[in-house]
């Protein structure tokens, strides 16, 4: 299925009108109300992440919810990225964008580190696509609630065998602890018969 079609193309250009001229701009995936761009950058395509407590949205545990750049920095800490000094990709890591606001202090959008030009990005309940680096931070007159801002901070992940499971989007599940609560709720369940 095609998605990078001049309709889909407009739409995102309409918000982001830089789009219009960035030859690394491509539309990759179908629109999606499952994740947003927290949860991609995180490697996750199965939960909306912020700090809402709304269902179907879901937030590292233990750390604060607030829309601060540092609290979105110790969501990703929490799923095991570390503060890097750059975007350059490294071998051997998974990197990472933040950004916020401007004119406060605002998280508004994550993506990932492809190359240092390139960044792939999740559209809001829209569509993954491929961008450059900071072109999303200048919005078309009538959008600016819309502009991602600044980018402030960059992370990286080792990509070892775990974290590769989880940018897939998949749970990794111990089987034996799996089996233990299968037959414990086979007991409870035996009981009460």
């Amino acid at each position: 299925m095609a998605f990078d079609t001049p309709t889909n193309r407009k739409s995102l250009i309409d918000i982001f009108p830089d789009l219009a001229k960035d030859s690394n701009f491509k539309i990759l995936s179908d629109c999606s109300y499952t994740y947003n761009c927290i949860a991609w950058a995180m490697g996750y395509d199965d939960r909306w992440v912020d700090v809402s407590t709304a269902p179907g949205h879901w937030w590292p545990s233990g750390v604060v919810k607030n829309l601060t750049p540092k609290a979105l920095i110790a969501a990703f800490e929490a799923e095991g990225f570390e503060l890097s000094d750059n975007c350059m990709p490294e071998t051997g890591y998974s990197k990472v964008v933040l950004y916020k606001k401007a004119d406060s202090e605002e998280w508004t959008h994550a993506a990932r580190i492809i190359t240092a030009d390139i960044e792939y990005s999740k559209f809001g309940p829209a569509w993954d696509g491929q961008h450059s680096h900071n072109v999303l931070c200048n919005t078309s007159s009538g959008q600016e609630h819309q502009s991602y801002g600044v980018a402030y901070a960059y992370m990286k992940r080792g990509n070892t065998a775990e974290h590769r499971k989880c940018v897939t989007g998949k749970m990794t599940v111990n089987i034996d602890n799996l089996n233990k609560l299968i037959a414990q709720l086979g007991d409870i369940l035996t009981s009460k018969v």
